[in-house]
């Protein structure tokens, strides 16, 4: 996932503890209260990842990833340049972009409030059991953005292998980063998430067969996935 982060200007100021609990705890409840999809409504995510792949380890490489993800109780769309995944009530296609080829199959019912737990989880573990925080103030344009620093505990290093989390929020106290650093014993030595943008009602979007993602009208496949293998997995009587 290309190199995406620019070189903002530290001021070096460091607050108190208290400020940054508040900014994570108050991250956490608005995580939890997405959980559930509400019916009529779109939640729409737009996220960079970038993995820096850790040099001591064989056959790696760095990875960056943009994607997008809209999804409401009847529609799930997620697009990336290394995997898509279209699904509604009544299809399912996961498109693997790098070895063209695309895999239908039966809707599968997600949970997504597990889903969201299973993000936060160990976010909060590393809050409750950390072994110091630290508040610096990070001017971005005439903005002052809070970047707060998590030390896990030494369960957490040695378990997750994550020896230190970064939390970037903006002046308006929304999330825009979370930085993980690993260990050397780790296939990477750092995941950072870029939040793009984050709807939880988009107007705009409305919702067609996913079936119209992939094949044109007269049945034939999208033109830009015309040298792609279809593999049909779906349980046809």
């Amino acid at each position: 996932m290309k190199a995406f982060l620019i070189a903002y200007l530290l001021s070096g100021a460091v607050s108190t503890q208290e400020p940054c609990i508040q900014y994570l705890e108050g991250h956490f409840e608005r995580m939890k209260s997405f959980s559930e999809l509400v019916e009529g409504k779109t939640y729409f995510l737009e996220m960079e990842m970038f993995y820096k792949d850790n040099p001591l380890k064989e056959g790696g490489s760095d990875v960056n990833l943009n994607s997008t993800l809209y999804v409401n109780t009847e529609q799930y769309v997620f697009e990336s340049s290394t995997i898509s995944v279209y699904q509604d009530n009544s299809d399912a296609f996961m498109i693997v972009h790098p070895q063209k080829k695309i895999i239908r199959r039966e809707p599968i019912k997600v949970n997504h409030a597990e889903q969201f737990e299973k993000v936060t989880q160990l976010q909060e573990e590393i809050l409750k059991t950390n072994q110091g925080v630290t508040c610096t103030d990070k001017k971005v344009d005439s903005n002052i953005n809070m970047i707060v620093t998590l030390k896990p505990s030494a369960e957490i290093v040695k378990n997750d292998m994550v020896t230190e989390v970064e939390f970037e929020f903006s002046d308006n106290k929304k999330l825009k980063e979370v930085s993980v650093n690993f260990s050397s014993n780790h296939q990477f030595l750092l995941q950072r998430i870029t939040y793009v943008n984050m709807d939880l009602d988009v107007k705009s979007w409305k919702n067609r067969p996913v079936t119209d993602y992939v094949f044109m009208k007269e049945g034939q496949l999208n033109e830009r996935y015309k040298n792609y293998q279809i593999i049909d997995n779906r349980n046809i009587d």
